[in-house]
Order: C-alpha cells, then sequence, then structure tokens
C-alpha cells in the first residue's frame, strides 16, 4: 500500500495544480514565490513536504487532509473539514501538553501510544513542526482533525460578537458590542 505523500502525489499526477490553485496555495501555506516549484514538484513526486503545503493543498483541491476523500464525502460521523489558514504550531504544542496531562502520560508514554519516536513529540509538544505522517498520528490519538490547528482565513471572524478576533487575547470590544447587540 503507497503512502499518504505518495497517494497525493497520485491525484496531483492524474490532475495537476493550475496556476490560480497553485497561487491559493501559496496564500494559505505562506509560501516564498521562489519556493513554489520545489514544493509544488516534491508534492507530484509524492515527496514529504511541510505540513502547511500539505493542508493546504488538500483543502484547495476539496480533499480531506488525513483520509485524501472528497471532502463532499467525509468519513461517517465526521464533517467535512479544509484548512483556512497556516497551522499554528504553538496551538498544537498547547494541546498537545494538555492532553497528555489530562491523560496522564509521559512523553515516552503518548509518544509510544501516537506511533511516533520521544524526539517528534517532544518537538511538537515545544511548538516545532514535526512532519506530515507524525502530525496525524498524534491528531489521531488526539481525535482531533489536524485542521483544528489552522488559523482562520484572513478577515474572519473569531469569538463572540463583540470579541476583538485577536486569537492571541480575550479583550472585548465594548463599543463593537454595544453596536451590534444595538443592531440586532
Amino acid at each position: 500500500m503507497r503512502n499518504i505523500h505518495e497517494r497525493l502525489g497520485a491525484i496531483l499526477s492524474a490532475q495537476p495544480l493550475t496556476h490560480a490553485e497553485m497561487d491559493r496555495i501559496k496564500t494559505m501555506a505562506q509560501i516564498a514565490p521562489l519556493a513554489g516549484g520545489r514544493i509544488f514538484g516534491a508534492l507530484r513526486a509524492g515527496r514529504p513536504v511541510r505540513l502547511d503545503c500539505w493542508l493546504a493543498t488538500c483543502a484547495v483541491r476539496g480533499l480531506d487532509a488525513v483520509t485524501l476523500r472528497p471532502l463532499s464525502a467525509p468519513l461517517p460521523g465526521r464533517l467535512p473539514l479544509a484548512a483556512r489558514g497556516p497551522f499554528l504550531w504553538w496551538f498544537f504544542a498547547a494541546a498537545l501538553a494538555l492532553y497528555r496531562g489530562a491523560a496522564g502520560h509521559s512523553m515516552r508514554d503518548a509518544a509510544k501510544a501516537a506511533g511516533v519516536s520521544l524526539a517528534t513529540w517532544c518537538r511538537a509538544e515545544h511548538g516545532e513542526p514535526v512532519d506530515v505522517t507524525s502530525t496525524l498520528r498524534i491528531c489521531a490519538l488526539m481525535g482531533r482533525h489536524p485542521t483544528d490547528f489552522t488559523a482562520p482565513e484572513a478577515g474572519t471572524r473569531v469569538g463572540p460578537a463583540g470579541s476583538t478576533g485577536n486569537i492571541g487575547c480575550n479583550t472585548l470590544n465594548s463599543n463593537e458590542a454595544q453596536a451590534e447587540a444595538r443592531a440586532a
């Protein structure tokens, strides 16, 4: 059986990315203009790429990043999910630490349960990027989809009405909240 990188490579070889799709992926994954050719070549060849590139490619193609099924046909009991923006490694790290603490696992036990090396778990829990396959395994252990850790698209409102929309802060913008309350 082919690995997940080879499966996506086969999909992209059968239906190559258009220039518009590549531009959207570059924007979503924050790919430097000169790096695009190398990354898209690796994707077509079925070689590993950065997780941001993987998630953006799947989102643009309408594929679930875990199963590579079309988003219109999600797994039973699961909503279709697509990446919205870059993967937030700091947010993923916090979720790992919380998961591990709640489960009562040591780093070694959690890494073994996820099927990754201890070094990979440590890197992920410290907010450092890890490869696509390891991220998918860790997400599966936590019962989360990797797109749960992506930033919202630019211009998307985050949080309840009256929120500043700053995902790093929970301060309310009271003038805006009052205006929205009056309008409702």
